[in-house]
Formats: C-alpha cells, structure tokens, sequence
C-alpha cells in the first residue's frame, strides 16, 4: 500500500520512523511519500518537504511565516493528489495538520492522526475540528483515550513510543556506567530554542566547576560559541548516551523530558519563548505544568523553569539541590510512578496495526 505522512517536529520525525519501520515490517511493499526529517526518510520516506525548514514555534513566528506555511499546504496537497496514497497519516504538529486534515475532507480523504493535537492543553474548541475531519486517532498519554472520547473523537491509547525508543537504544548500547560529575546540557533541537536557552545553561559551568558540562545536540550548530567554559565538552549526535550516563540533566521542555525520566536521570526543565508568544500563550494555556512528565503525573516532580524564571540565578539554586542525592532518591520515586502508568507495549507496532486494520 501507499502511506502518505506529515511530521513538523524533530519528535514527529523520531515516532514517525518508527511507525514508517512498523508498518514495513507489517506491509513489506509499502511506500511512503510526504514531509518529515532525517530519520523519517532514513526509514523509508520519500521527502515533498524537509521538517528542517518547517518546524516552526511560537504564536509569533508562526505569522511570520504564514506564506511559506500556505506553498507548502500547497504542496503538500499536490503530492497527494500525484501519489494516490492508500492512508494519509498525520503526526503531532497540530496548528498545520489539522489544516490538512480539514482539506483532505474536502476531498473525500479520510487521515488517521498518530499522536493527536494537546487540544486538552490549548484551544479546546480545535476538538471539533478533529471530531469532523480525523477518521481515527491515536494518542500517547494515558489520560487522553478518556478525554477524546468523551467529545465524541474516535481515539485510542497506543503507548507513548519514547518508552520502546528508549529499550531499543539500551539494547543496542548495552549498560553504562553513570558518571557522579556530568551534568548534561539539551537546550532543544529547534534553532530558536537553543538561540533563547543556551546562553543561559552556558552560565552554569563557572559555578560548577568540579563537574563537566556534556552539551549535546543533534548536528553541529553555528550557536555554540567557540569560547566555551574549559568543563564543557560539546557532544554531536549521541544525545541518549550521554544523557544515561549523567548523573543529572537540564533539558528544554519536550519529549526528552520524558526519555530522560524513563532513563531514571533527575532533571530540570527549561523553557523560553518569543516574549509575545509566550504571553499570548499565557492567554490561552490551560495546563499547570509544560513537561510531559509532570503532566502524566499530575504534579510538579521535577521543576520546570518558564521565561523570566528560566536565569541562571534560579537554575544555580534548582542545580544545587538536585545535585543533593537525597532529592535525586525522590524524583527517581516519582519516576517509578511514572513508569508504572505507561503500558509496555510497543507503540509503533500497535499502532500500525491499528492503521491496516480498519479499511476506508
């Protein structure tokens, strides 16, 4: 069969392999068209577009490229039309692809939704939007089935993917040893985050100098500076190595949270936006914490430290006490819990068999 997907996000990107991989493995002539990452063509995907020049954040920015966003619905929309795909398969990136959604039912196109919009989070009107134009939907945290379902979306629980993710890379990487003096930086892997963040993690190394600094991204980035404090060491590419063997981590909010709890690394969770993103987003969020963890949990484990809280004066203090191993003994408590409440299943496989089995 023919598969047409759209990620925005490097995190699409990374669940968006899997599922490609899955559904390989369950369907082996199978091709796959639309837009996505590095690792999603690594997969399999014939890219019409690359997430790199698309993963785009903020209320703000997200205006400011309002004619790119509108060629590449365009685009995108053409790919389908020239490909014929048997299943459209729209992943995360919700303020584009429910866009698409609506325009593929228009044309009679049914979509399935692998890891629907956080409407419960934001702009829950959008759930009638989904209600309308999505035919199935599958969702990654534990409490979502419930609420989807009570508004009359067709949704089911998968499992989150990061937690077979996270077996795969501790199979293939066997065991590491921690290390009780690195600390790991992850100032995120969109250019404008690591632009509002690593600057501030960058002021940290001075007031720790018994431990090392590991800064991992993903590929090299004209952002780090070439004068960095002598107990950093930047790291390319081998961002869950390092992060499994650190004794701690400071980590931008996302999926990484998550990757880090399951990896049983206490952390603190930081997060800077455009100013008037995050204060029309003040507006309108409804959630009290911005972490996956402390949301599947429903309690602030691990701190998070938003906008003017995110300085280097605040994560000095926060870094201090989770340094304590009195306190890195309790979130690695809360972690447990947090572990116990993601099913084991392997959410890729589930869901791509969830896609070939209902028929359009």
């Amino acid at each position: 069969m023919k598969y047409f997907l759209i990620a925005g996000e490097p995190s699409g990107d990374l669940h968006g392999s899997g599922l490609i991989s899955a559904l390989k493995d369950l369907d082996p002539d199978a091709q796959f068209r639309g837009m996505g990452g590095d690792m999603m063509i690594k997969a399999g995907l014939h890219a019409d577009a690359h997430i790199a020049e698309f993963s785009i954040m903020g209320f703000v920015e997200v205006l400011g490229n309002i004619f790119r966003l509108r060629r590449l619905m365009n685009d995108l929309i053409q790919a389908v039309d020239d490909f014929q795909p048997d299943r459209i398969i729209l992943i995360d990136y919700g303020g584009f692809n429910l866009r698409f959604a609506k325009r593929m039912h228009q044309k009679s196109r049914q979509v399935d939704y692998y890891i629907l919009p956080k409407v419960w989070a934001w702009n829950e009107k959008r759930v009638r939007k989904i209600k309308r134009y999505v035919h199935k939907g599958y969702v990654i945290f534990p409490f979502e089935e419930d609420y989807f379902r009570q508004h009359g979306v067709d949704a089911t629980y998968v499992g989150n993917p990061v937690v077979a993710q996270n077996e795969a890379v501790g199979k293939a990487n066997g065991p590491v040893d921690m290390n009780e003096h690195q600390i790991v930086l992850l100032p995120g892997s969109r250019r404008q985050e690591i632009k509002r963040i690593l600057p501030v993690l960058l002021e940290l190394p001075h007031s720790f100098k018994n431990y090392t600094f590991k800064l991992a991204l993903r590929e090299a980035s004209d952002l780090v500076p070439s004068d960095l404090p002598s107990n950093v060491e930047v790291v390319y590419g081998h961002t869950h190595q390092v992060i499994r063997e650190s004794v701690c981590a400071i980590a931008t909010s996302g999926t990484v949270n998550l990757e880090t709890a399951l990896w049983n690394v206490p952390q603190i969770v930081v997060y800077k936006a455009n100013a008037l993103s995050y204060w029309i987003g003040r507006m309108v969020v409804k959630i009290k914490y911005i972490s996956p963890v402390n949301l599947i949990l429903n309690r602030g484990l691990i701190a998070e430290r938003i906008q003017s809280s995110c300085n280097a004066i605040t994560l000095k203090h926060d870094l201090e006490q989770l340094l304590d191993p009195q306190i890195r003994q309790e979130i690695q408590h809360g972690y447990r819990e947090l572990k116990s409440m993601l099913t084991n299943r392997n959410a890729s496989i589930f869901t791509a068999k969830k896609i070939l089995e209902h028929k359009e």
